[in-house]
């Protein structure tokens, strides 16, 4: 029950997303349907597992005396998954594309931590990063530039309902069952 919000605050980020894929999918040959699902499955797969299953988890058992490990290694592997995204810059996509890229790389690094730590598996994170990666595909090779307050009411929501499932006060529920 307490992934419902983050589920639907993520489905509101990606609804048109999807939406337009499903429009063009029909008019792609074959092979380039598979490039873009390949596009989708190759990073959002090893950018889960380097950041969530390896990042995350490092940066959880370093922080192990602190009270507030969850959302401090929630934050630092947030932060370095979203600042990844800048090498986009060497391949022609504009500076403010770029940094609106990583923060919302950020925002979504926050929600798939939060994501990992109630179900205790990076899987769902790494099915709904396949997803965004290959649903984005079919938008262009590189982030489009969105009006910066079309950004806050897409990822507003989804920034609040993870950093309220991060909160402090629910650090050992978020670390249950993970390193100690």
């Amino acid at each position: 029950m307490a992934l419902i919000p983050l589920v639907l605050a993520y489905g509101w980020v990606l609804f048109d997303q999807i939406v337009e894929t499903f429009k063009s999918v029909g008019h792609e040959s074959l092979s380039r349907n598979f490039g873009h699902l390949l596009n989708g499955i190759l990073p959002g797969t090893f950018e889960e597992i380097l950041i969530r299953g390896g990042l995350l988890a490092i940066v959880l058992y370093a922080l192990h005396a602190s009270g507030t490990r969850a959302l401090k290694a929630a934050v630092i592997s947030s932060l370095v998954f979203g600042s990844l995204h800048f090498i986009n810059l060497t391949g022609g996509q504009s500076l403010e594309a770029t940094i609106q890229q990583v923060i919302y790389a950020f925002i979504i690094g926050l929600s798939f931590a939060a994501l990992y730590y109630r179900t205790g598996s990076i899987w769902p994170g790494i099915v709904l990063h396949i997803l965004t990666d290959f649903t984005g595909d079919y938008g262009g090779s590189t982030a489009a530039m969105i009006p910066w307050h079309e950004l806050a009411m897409y990822f507003g929501p989804l920034l609040l309902i993870s950093l309220f499932m991060l909160r402090p006060s629910q650090d050992a529920y978020n670390v249950r069952g993970l390193i100690r």
